[in-house]
């Protein structure tokens, strides 16, 4: 390469030079740590012909940074030493290459003249891109409602290079201490024109090593901030004679902009293209149909004429499968908006103003790739609903609403979403009620969900699979906040539990009841649970020869609850619990009944195969832990009853209180933790 440039160069007039070799080739290492990106550039500087006063020479040079941004620039220089010795004058160009963030490819010219003294430094570059814009793989994405129709309409991004130009002046403080002060804009057609300062700072520590630090703002990138490194590692030979005074600066770096300076373009006019949002599953123009309890009677379901009530929208015949209805905020009342509806179609969805209909499943456009989670239409004031809504299809979806009532969904129902909602029906009714007693139901996804004042139970859901609930408060109930029944026969898996804060509750915060014969739940998992001030905060019962399998529960925190902090049972002979609690935060059990073993935080009923991990069990009104057994419902085995790993059992009148009858040689172990107080039986082996 050097051989070529040398060709190049020699051809060009009035540059040729006598070979006379005292400028030294070196490598530049420059590192920018700033405040919005990192560039980290490597440099060779190449002298390609030479005498005392005149130095030809290459500039090739990389760049990356933080954003992903890669640059490659190859330059032709040359500077001249004036005869007073008191002036370098240079000419430089360089072809630049850059792979934008965007993974665009862009393509420039750059050319660039300098004065150098030993006091003063004047520079000026233009930067002429030669290649044309570049679509890129963003999208600018407008709706807008027509009839029951959703139009989208979008284009792609372009992102050009910029002409532009920059002029510097610098002034050497001190020794080694350079000021500069530059001014630079850019534009191009479609673009906004970008014009800015940059205030920089140069110390020549030795021949090696430099420092500086930049700031420049402009008004479309803002402010930016760097601190810069520049090692230098001369190589080849060394010249015989050394440079001094201005004759030093001959092998200076170039100074130039670091960047080809790109902006993104929107796209207008025939980049532009509006089409329908599609339903996924038919590929046919999605249907809305509009409710809104202020219109006027007799609409149609359109944006412009919704109905206005929401029985009229489902007994409409032209609403049917995959169908959204959308309620509409309204007047903030349940007027006309008290009937019960049931959403009896596949794919259907009863969605209110409290949610944004967002791009993604089930929704397509025809010829963009658009990521979900677009906003089609905004969210805003949830209305309120004060009839039943009952589910009873596949692939529905309930969200972004008011509940004055409560939700059903039938067991033949699946693959059902219930998100985004907020109930309150003055005690006078569940909340949400999932699937029938004695009945299978699967694919059942409740989250985000805010319930008080609620009768009786705020999620009840029968023998449920693939059931995942996360992201849920109860409080203010007559029963309990979530609980999981099975009570019927079968092998069940998927229930997911995570997120659940219940409080004010006089029973259970979070239960689960296998009560059928021979149900058999595997895997079953738990986290994130806060439970205070109910009846008590976690309860399992198993019966009927059941089985639990891998039970999970992670993070608990029970506290200030009246009868048990949380507590498992085992009725009857064959039933058996697999199962292991991490990071249980029990404490404050005010024992406010007469039942058995009240104001305990854990409560153990013939229990085998249960581990804790890293627990507090503080400050209860009566034991901290209670293992107890039934000889009528429990058969004698020998084995750990109860692994304890680092579990703090302190504050509270009885420590462990072990419970059985004879005839059990079944032990508690104890590795770590802290235990306080009294341990009412035996059989307890306190571990190393």
């Amino acid at each position: 390469m050097r051989k070529a440039l040398v060709v190049i160069a020699a051809s060009l007039p009035g540059v040729a030079i006598a070979d006379e070799y005292m400028y030294q080739p070196h490598i530049n290492i420059l590192v920018k740590p700033g405040n919005s990106r990192t560039i980290t550039s490597p440099e060779i500087f190449l002298p390609l012909q030479q005498n005392s006063n005149a130095l030809l020479f290459a500039d090739i040079r990389a760049m990356f940074d933080g954003h992903g941004n890669k640059e490659g620039n190859i330059g032709l220089g040359y500077r001249r030493l004036l005869p007073n010795d008191e002036m370098i004058y240079g000419v430089y160009g360089f072809f630049d290459r850059r792979q934008s963030q965007n993974e665009a490819y862009h393509s420039q010219i750059t050319l660039g003249t300098e004065l150098l003294t030993n006091t003063w430094d004047a520079r000026a570059n233009l930067y002429v891109p030669i290649t044309k814009e570049k679509v890129i793989d963003l999208l600018d994405v407008s709706t807008s409602l027509a009839g029951t129709g959703l139009l989208v309409s979008a284009g792609n991004y372009r992102e050009k290079g910029l002409f532009g130009g920059d002029l510097e002046v610098g002034y050497q403080v001190l020794p080694g201490l350079r000021l500069y002060s530059a001014g630079f804009m850019f534009g191009g057609s479609g673009t906004e024109t970008m014009y800015g300062t940059r205030l920089r700072t140069q110390l020549e520590m030795n021949d090696y090593v430099k420092l500086g630090a930049e700031w420049q703002v402009d008004n479309v990138r803002g402010d930016q901030k760097f601190a810069e490194l520049r090692l230098s590692f001369p190589f080849g030979e060394k010249p015989k004679k050394k440079l001094n005074g201005i004759a030093k600066r001959m092998t200076e770096n170039v100074v130039r902009d670091i960047d080809i300076v790109t902006q993104s373009v929107a796209p207008s006019g025939e980049q532009i293209v509006t089409t329908n949002l599609l339903n996924a599953t038919t590929g046919l123009p999605q249907e809305i149909y509009f409710v809104d309890n202020t219109a006027a009677p007799g609409g149609d379901g359109s944006v412009n004429n919704p109905f206005n009530n929401i029985a009229t929208a489902f007994a409409d015949p032209d609403v049917a499968a995959n169908d959204i209805v959308y309620v509409k905020a309204g007047d903030g009342t349940t007027t006309n908006l008290t009937s019960a509806v049931t959403l009896s179609y596949d794919g259907m969805q009863l969605l209110g103003s409290g949610v944004p209909i967002s791009f993604g499943s089930p929704f397509n456009v025809n010829g963009f790739n658009l990521p979900n989670g677009i906003p089609l239409l905004p969210a805003g004031q949830a209305p309120n609903i004060g009839g039943l809504v009952t589910v009873n299809a596949d692939n529905t979806t309930v969200a972004g609403l008011n509940i004055r009532n409560r939700i059903n969904v039938t067991y033949t129902s699946s693959n059902v979403l219930l998100e985004n909602l907020y109930v309150n029906n003055g005690r006078t009714s569940n909340g949400l009620i999932i699937g029938a007693s004695g009945q299978p139901i699967s694919d059942i996804t409740i989250r985000n969900v805010s319930m008080e004042n609620i009768g009786n139970y705020g999620i009840l859901a029968y023998n449920p699979s693939n059931i995942s609930i996360s992201d849920v408060s109860v409080s203010n109930g007559n029963f309990n906040g979530v609980s999981i029944h099975y009570n019927r026969t079968g092998t069940y898996s998927g229930l997911n539990i995570d997120g659940i804060t219940t409080s004010t509750l006089p029973s259970d915060g979070v239960a689960m009841y296998l009560t059928g014969s021979n149900v058999v739940l595997n895997n079953p998992t738990i986290s994130n649970v806060t439970t205070n001030d109910n009846g008590n905060g976690f309860w399992l019962i198993v019966n009927g020869g059941s089985t639990v399998n891998n039970l999970v529960v992670n993070r608990l925190v029970a506290r200030d609850n009246r009868y048990w902090g949380a507590g498992m049972a085992a009725w009857g002979v064959g039933n058996t619990i697999n199962a292991t609690f991490n990071d249980f935060d029990i404490a404050g059990t005010t024992g406010a009944a007469a039942a058995q073993f009240t104001g305990s935080g854990l409560v153990l009923r013939n229990i085998t195969n249960l581990t804790i991990n890293d627990s507090v069990i503080a400050d209860n009104a009566n034991s901290g832990v209670v293992v107890y057994n039934d000889n009528d419902y429990f058969t004698p085995a020998t084995g750990n009853l109860l692994q304890l790993n680092n579990v703090d059992i302190t504050g509270n009148p009885v420590g462990i209180n072990h419970q059985f009858n004879s005839g059990f040689d079944n032990t508690i172990v104890l590795s770590g933790g802290t235990l306080n107080n009294t341990i009412n039986r035996q059989d307890i082996d306190l571990g190393p």
